[in-house]
């Protein structure tokens, strides 16, 4: 008897990643976001509905907007993924370098 096992995996800026299992050998499928909004940001649509709708933001809105500023102000440091934050994993800046992190609480 063949075993046949099927995963769903969520890859930045792939609608959906199945991984398929056979016996020993295992199989990717890749398939691209179709509802991206500015894939450069990873942001979809969704996301700018929520911002034209002033609904709460999420991490990838967060992000984004870190990733803009650091691209204006490229002389400042952090800008980290703010999901860091969730196990307080941000990686330490130099206090001689200025820096600036934006914090997603996850409350208002």
């Amino acid at each position: 008897m063949m075993t046949f096992a099927s995963t769903y995996v969520h890859v930045k800026n792939l609608h959906c990643c199945y991984i398929h299992k056979h016996g020993h050998a295992a199989y990717i499928f890749l398939e691209p976001k179709a509802d991206h909004w500015i894939p450069s940001l990873d942001l979809y649509q969704s996301d700018k509905e929520d911002i034209l709708n002033d609904s709460f933001l999420n991490d990838r809105v967060v992000n984004a907007a870190q990733k803009i500023m650091a691209r204006q102000f490229p002389k400042l440091n952090g800008f980290q993924s703010t999901l860091l934050g969730e196990n307080l994993s941000y990686v330490p800046v130099s206090r001689n370098l200025k820096s600036l992190q934006i914090l997603h609480t996850g409350t208002y």
